[in-house]
């Protein structure tokens, strides 16, 4: 019977399938998605106990909705797009290093799973302008007063008769 010490164990295919597979995707993954989900639950339960409790008033309504529809979209979004790295890691832990190279599927595997992170970053801009109608309409109130201040600019450099900012001085 061969005894193992920790060295052997540490460099074992099951001590990486169990630590850097299993447990790592329990903590980085699971947990915290367990928890997003239940404090999601728990926020649209209050939000709609909140809702039932005040005065029916269209426009509150139609806000807290798409408040609430915002942020179960984000967490959706956020949940498949996190999904990725977990499976990274588990396929960093049961592939062999010949199959971790060059134009192996984990080669091309990595580039998806840097790309989902990144478009889980960048996307909740685009949820939040299709979800959320006050957002929507507060982005585009900014944008029309940014738009007006240019042709505030443009038509004073024009009433002073140039182009040229030297000239206004």
């Amino acid at each position: 019977m061969k005894r193992y010490t920790y060295r052997d164990w540490a460099s074992s295919f099951s001590h990486r399938v169990v630590y850097g597979g299993i447990f790592y995707y329990i903590v980085y993954y699971l947990i915290p998605m367990t928890f997003l989900v239940f404090a999601t639950y728990k926020l649209v339960t209050t939000l709609n106990e909140a809702r039932k409790k005040k005065e029916a008033m269209t426009k509150t309504k139609r806000n807290e909705k798409d408040l609430t529809l915002s942020l179960v979209v984000v967490v959706i979004v956020f949940m498949v797009f996190q999904m990725a790295n977990p499976i990274r890691r588990v396929l960093i832990e049961v592939l062999e290093p010949s199959q971790l190279g060059c134009g192996s599927f984990y080669y091309y595997f990595i580039s998806v799973s840097i790309f989902s992170i990144y478009m889980n970053s960048s996307i909740n801009f685009v949820i939040y302008c299709i979800c959320g109608r006050r957002f929507r309409m507060r982005f585009l109130a900014m944008l029309k007063c940014y738009s007006q201040i240019g042709t505030i600019e443009t038509s004073v450099a024009k009433n002073s008769g140039s182009n040229d900012p030297k000239d206004t001085e």
